[in-house]
């Protein structure tokens, strides 16, 4: 073979191994590309999956809030504890709904605190009234407990049970009196209103407080506890309501002389508050 073939014969061996190593590193490339494309590609649906998890994790522990306790020797020291707030936003508004339910429960002993003193004070009330009467010219006619047949459309109580159910709507909730705080202020305006009507006492009583009405005369009065000073306010009220009751039992009998054996009865159960 002569020089000037054997010189073609390198160059094409050499052309052939350019185009096999150009052929084997674009193969290399392109298989490496298509690795990545789906190492990617997987890469990518496992976040898909993972973040999947954790909303359905995350939605199901804002949906059930309290975890079990886990026994008594723990640390924790109530049957359930609250799941930890994601922020402090969160925190502030919880510490607000606790306070909301702390105050939920306080109203709910407040009530039931003012209606058992008020079943006490009716049910002093109706001592004094009686069970039945039917006097000669009495204003309030035929009576049961203290309640009016003719004054309440010829109704009556069918029980002692049935009365205090009466009282307490008719006066202690229905003249707002279970807002006062304080017992004998309380209990003078509802023997008062029991014996002389609910509209007198309570003209009287806006009267006495300067009020422009008879609820804003009772959140007046609803300030009056139980300290020195207040017992003062409410000794200078009840004076004046006594003074303004005489009156009544004046103007009653100037109009009706018949009532005249009731004047007595009425002063000494005045006198007594």
């Amino acid at each position: 073979m002569d020089e000037k073939c054997c010189n073609k014969f390198i160059k094409v061996l050499i052309w052939m191994f350019s185009i096999s190593v150009i052929t084997a590193v674009s193969v290399y490339f392109i298989t490496l590309a298509i690795g990545f494309h789906r190492i990617d590609k997987y890469v990518y649906e496992i976040s898909e999956v993972l973040e999947d998890l954790y909303d359905k994790q995350y939605q199901s522990s804002k949906n059930d809030t309290l975890i079990p306790n886990p026994g008594p020797f723990s640390f924790y020291n109530s049957p359930t504890v609250d799941v930890w707030p994601e922020s402090q936003a969160e925190l502030e508004q919880r510490e607000v709904e606790m306070k909301e339910r702390q105050k939920e429960i306080d109203d709910m002993k407040q009530q039931l605190d003012n209606k058992s003193i008020g079943l006490k004070l009716i049910e002093a009330v109706i001592q004094i009234e009686g069970e039945y009467a039917n006097v000669e010219h009495d204003p309030g006619g035929e009576t049961l407990w203290g309640i009016s047949k003719e004054k309440n459309g010829d109704w009556t109580p069918e029980s002692y049970e049935h009365a205090v159910e009466f009282y307490y709507e008719t006066y202690w909730i229905g003249q707002k009196l279970y807002k006062l705080n304080n017992q004998d202020l309380a209990f003078v305006l509802l023997d008062s209103m029991v014996l002389f009507g609910t509209s007198r006492v309570r003209n009287i009583t806006v009267r006495i407080t300067g009020a422009d009405t008879y609820d804003d005369a009772i959140v007046e009065l609803s300030k009056l506890k139980y300290s020195e000073k207040d017992k003062k306010e409410i000794r200078k009220f009840i004076d004046k309501l006594k003074d303004e009751l005489r009156l009544v039992v004046n103007e009653l009998v100037s109009k009706n002389p018949n009532l005249k054996k009731f004047v007595n009865g009425w002063n000494n159960r005045i006198n007594s508050y």
